[in-house]
């Protein structure tokens, strides 16, 4: 998993019984936008990819941590277009260079 993909959380109750307030999050569909020392931050709501540089993502609400076990996959990520536009960049993707015209001055 990576930040954009979203996730269904979900776990093998048998194996992880249910405590605390894991009951409410059961079945709720979110987003990945933070990795943290193995663990996922999750927002369920709407999430927009950021354009002013201060961050990957635009969202309301609070991050929920879940462990990988909890979560799964069932949707990726939209991939960058060659302009930049329509989804989350990639890190370290080249972009066209122009040719330089030389004049005389």
């Amino acid at each position: 998993m990576r930040t954009g993909d979203r996730v269904v959380i979900e776990r093998d109750e048998r194996k992880y019984p249910s405590r605390g307030t894991w009951p409410q999050f059961r079945g709720r569909t979110g987003t990945v936008v933070q990795t943290n020392l193995g663990e996922y931050g999750i927002v369920f709501g709407k999430v927009a990819p950021r354009t002013d540089g201060r961050g990957a993502f635009r969202f309301e609400g609070t991050v929920t941590w879940f462990q990988p076990h909890e979560l799964r996959p069932c949707g990726k990520a939209p991939e960058s277009n060659s302009d930049g536009a329509g989804g989350i960049g990639k890190v370290g993707s080249a972009t066209p260079q122009r040719k330089r015209i030389s004049e005389p001055f």
